[in-house]
């Protein structure tokens, strides 16, 4: 996945601050690695203004067909017990593994940086370096647990949790230094499971540069908003939730009111949601704050997912109110009543969507206080000079160090 542009997705939110503010101080290099038959990203183009070197791999790999022989082998050595997990797995590894090589051949790096973890994590091991950093942003064993277990007790799906589960505890003992978006996730495996290798939070910044205070004139007040990658399944699922559990039942006691579902990529059954009366799927917007700003108070019932939910972020940077659920609220940990507001069901957020509405001066209260609580602890500035430290190993953020004990 491409980091570029700041927006295309949570890698971009997350990597391209740091590629930016690393390049003025340091020499990288970028290997942006493709499965096989996938070409290029155009857009990683932009990306060797802040490189010394912009490698692009993986696509010139055969295609998404391979032989017979190639396609048993990989699903075999997939559900082996100390291989990566079966979702991990991708055909002809060993290529693309060599590919890596030959890009970075000859070269000792004082760091390396792998993000995520992928087809392509083991495959950087052949790569020389001085310090492996692995950057898994969400934990893969929370992951898998919340995202694809999801109840599914079959012997199949345990024991690709168990893979997932050993794949993790592999590379905090191999890495350097390991780092997660949130304390949640990096508490995920115990130390006694994992070793005490050192582990790292560092939680994504707020980008806002481009940040402008003005206001879509067509938003439609009273207004709910939900806003987010509307091509991901975890915001698909709270989509239609928000619009079956609580704009519905409101919309009776209140007929004039609007649902907004802003974000990009919107599955089919979210432009299905489009077609019902008081309800606009605006898809892709530039600038996004213009219809963030005019939305009266966002609703993200969001059940399922893991790391920092970035579009809590801006929210609360706009001075939005936002009703969300404990599980959006991990990483942010922001404080239900002052900043934002919790739910836990479809009373509760019928309840307080219906009371905030009517209390805009409560709403003003709770965008103002969020607001503060997102400037002072999710700045880039601090957060990327902590990056730095980890990555570079010259000083210990002990604040963001996980506790051993």
């Amino acid at each position: 996945m491409t980091p570029y542009p700041l927006r295309s997705s949570g890698l971009g939110l997350r990597y391209l601050p740091v590629i930016q503010y690393l390049a003025q101080r340091h020499i990288l290099d970028i290997m942006i690695v493709n499965r096989p038959g996938l070409p290029p990203s155009r857009a990683a183009e932009p990306l060797r203004a802040w490189c010394r070197n912009l490698f692009l791999t993986g696509g010139e790999m055969p295609g998404p067909t391979p032989g017979w022989w190639e396609k048993i082998r990989t699903h075999l050595v997939a559900w082996l017990p100390w291989t990566p997990p079966v979702h991990c797995g991708v055909y002809h590894a060993e290529r693309m593994a060599g590919e890596m090589r030959r890009l970075a051949a000859g070269v000792q790096y004082d760091a390396l940086v792998c993000v995520g973890m992928s087809h392509h994590t083991l495959h950087v091991w052949g790569i020389q370096a001085a310090r492996r950093i692995v950057d898994f942003c969400d934990s893969p064993t929370g992951f898998y647990e919340r995202n694809v277990m999801r109840g599914k007790e079959t012997l199949l799906h345990q024991y690709n949790a168990w893979k997932a589960k050993q794949y993790e505890i592999h590379l905090i003992r191999k890495a350097t230094a390991t780092v997660y978006i949130s304390l949640v996730d990096a508490n995920t495996l115990s130390l006694r499971e994992a070793g005490e290798g050192p582990r790292y939070v560092l939680p994504n910044g707020i980008s806002v540069d481009e940040y402008l205070p003005d206001c879509a004139e067509s938003v439609r007040a009273p207004s709910i908003g939900f806003l987010g990658n509307m091509g991901y399944p975890p915001n698909i699922e709270a989509a239609m939730w928000l619009y079956q559990e609580v704009f519905l039942p409101l919309r009776r006691q209140i007929p004039a009111l609007s649902l907004y579902i802003i974000g990009r990529s919107p599955a089919m059954s979210v432009l299905a949601l489009g077609k019902n009366a008081g309800v606009v799927v605006t898809g892709e917007v530039e600038p996004i704050w213009h219809w963030i700003n005019a939305v009266d108070l966002f609703v993200l019932p969001v059940f399922t997912g893991t790391g920092v939910k970035n579009k809590v972020l801006e929210i609360l940077y706009a001075k939005r109110a936002i009703l969300t659920t404990p599980l959006a609220n991990e990483g942010i940990d922001a404080v239900s009543g002052r900043d934002l507001v919790l739910c836990d069901s479809a009373a509760d957020f019928q309840r307080e969507t219906l009371r905030l509405l009517g209390a805009p001066a409560e709403r003003a209260r709770l965008g103002e206080s969020g607001h503060r609580w997102v400037t002072e602890h999710f700045s880039w500035d601090g957060i990327l000079k902590d990056f730095e430290a980890v990555i570079t190993g010259r000083g210990d953020p002990a604040a963001r160090r996980v506790p051993t004990s």
